[in-house]
């Protein structure tokens, strides 16, 4: 296709592939302290994903309005095993979300 989308679809990411990023925001705000648990999942599922050369990043950044989640990753549909154990884990601790659409960066 002439606009890219193909060659976009097929190439690497340093090729000029597109990464895709979309978060978790939790509101109301969460204590940092009570946040190690997701912080220690999201390190493991980091170091997990990187070790099989797959991409998918995630961050945990909280403030004082609210806490988020942020992932970036090579395909928006890519990993989808990893956020749902972000979820699960997120619900278990009774923590309410939303979760943003991905977008392309």
């Amino acid at each position: 296709m002439k606009d890219g989308t193909a060659e976009a679809e097929t190439s690497a990411p340093s090729a000029g592939r597109p990464l895709w990023v979309y978060g978790y925001q939790m509101n109301p705000p969460q204590p940092e302290a009570r946040m190690t648990a997701i912080r220690d999942l999201l390190d493991k599922q980091n170091d997990a994903v990187a070790l099989k050369g797959r991409k998918w990043t995630a961050c945990l950044v909280t403030e004082e309005r609210v806490t988020h989640v942020l992932v970036v990753t090579s395909s928006p549909e890519e990993n989808l095993d990893l956020n749902r154990r972000l979820e699960s884990e997120l619900k278990g601790m009774g923590i309410r979300f939303e979760l943003s659409v991905p977008m392309p960066v």
